[in-house]
């Protein structure tokens, strides 16, 4: 009898360890990457790095900071049609991003002025 409950044991333990890696897995295959890219209009080979970023759309909004090589990235779950405003000191830039159009990394250069 005792054998039996330890095989039932293994048993529902397995089935629920991989209920839960099948579960996790799922929501990464959703989940959608936006990389923004801050450019000078002036002079397009230049990166703004540190650029402030607001992404916006309804209820959504997201802010951060590009980093060294003037990009910033994200993670989204649903996919949406973006607003993106690019600000470094008195430079500004606007465009808007479609994330999850193709189910591919949404990426979009900003160009500052």
């Amino acid at each position: 009898m005792r054998m039996k409950s330890r095989k039932l044991l293994l048993f529902v333990l397995s089935v629920g360890l991989l209920t839960v890696l099948f579960t996790n897995s799922c929501k990464k295959e959703n989940s959608m990457d936006v990389v923004i890219t801050v450019k000078l209009l002036s002079d397009t080979t230049q990166v703004v790095p540190g650029a402030h970023i607001v992404m916006s759309q309804g209820d959504i909004h997201i802010e951060g900071n590009c980093d060294q090589s003037g990009v910033f990235r994200h993670t989204l779950e649903l996919p949406v049609v973006l607003n993106v405003v690019a600000t470094k000191d008195s430079l500004q830039g606007i465009g808007s991003v479609a994330v999850g159009e193709y189910l591919e990394p949404a990426i979009k250069t900003i160009f500052v002025k």
